[in-house]
């Protein structure tokens, strides 16, 4: 379905997306607003990232009152309004431009949300996994707890991050593209670093490697870090971070346990 005369539409029932339908729901230019009751956004997608079923609304804003509940997959040019945007368990949000919506829930397990625009400002709450790619820094301003990974892709561009305070990231560091900069933090890091070619600035920070799970070091690439220190607390045998690809330390690394 593609709204062709890009009028803008209200919605105050959600959208369902029959799974034998493959195409992408395309609200076109026209803003889509959502108001007046709790919605639903949902289509077949199986929880896989870049999927050929999913919305996508060039500008989208949600009355004060109103929570829309994407359940798969929404591909969103701005997002605005007084009321919430929740992401469902595994699904997929991408953002391109401007995010001005007053509440974001991206906690539930498996979700992603993915900045793919040029310039951006990264919403401030807590994140499963979050995702940048696309061209331009995406400012990371009271971003703190990731609950699983932490990935910089290739596939819109090469994005550019500064930390602004230390991160807690429960999952992996996937450094696929652009650049990451650790700036003078401490991050702590429950999954694994995976270098794939991507740039680590690491001027000043420590990375804590602290899983309750063996951990590893690796990818394609080698990383330079500043400080490693290690603080795996699995179980004898178990707590070890795993060194699979040639890694530096240009000041120390401290072996706190494992």
């Amino acid at each position: 379905w593609t709204n062709n005369s890009n009028s803008p539409v209200e919605y105050r029932g959600g959208i369902t997306i029959a799974p034998t339908y493959t195409y992408m729901f395309s609200g076109g230019s026209g803003t889509q607003s959502f108001t007046t009751n709790n919605q639903a956004l949902t289509c077949k997608n199986d929880g896989v990232e870049y999927v050929s079923t999913f919305f996508n609304f060039q500008s989208m804003t949600v009355s004060a009152g109103t929570t829309v509940t994407n359940n798969d997959a929404l591909l969103v040019g701005n997002i605005s309004g007084l009321g919430g945007l929740t992401q469902g368990i595994n699904s997929i949000l991408y953002i391109q431009s401007a995010s001005t919506i007053s509440t974001l829930t991206a906690t539930a397990a498996g979700n992603t949300v993915n900045y793919y625009g040029t310039a951006q400002t990264v919403l401030p709450i807590t994140y499963n996994n979050l995702t940048l790619t696309g061209t331009g820094t995406k400012t990371l301003t009271g971003v703190s707890t990731i609950n699983g990974n932490l990935e910089f892709s290739p596939y819109y561009g090469n994005a550019t991050a500064t930390a602004a305070t230390g991160l807690t990231i429960g999952g992996n560091v996937i450094l696929q593209a652009g650049t990451f900069s650790g700036s003078n933090f401490t991050h702590n890091v429950a999954g694994n670093w995976i270098n794939n070619g991507g740039t680590f600035i690491n001027t000043g920070s420590t990375i804590n490697f602290n899983g309750t799970t063996a951990q590893t070091i690796g990818g394609s690439a080698s990383t330079t870090f500043n400080n490693i220190s290690i603080a795996n607390t699995a179980a004898a045998g178990n707590n070890t971070v795993t060194l699979n690809m040639p890694a530096s330390v240009s000041v120390i690394l401290n072996l706190t346990s494992g």
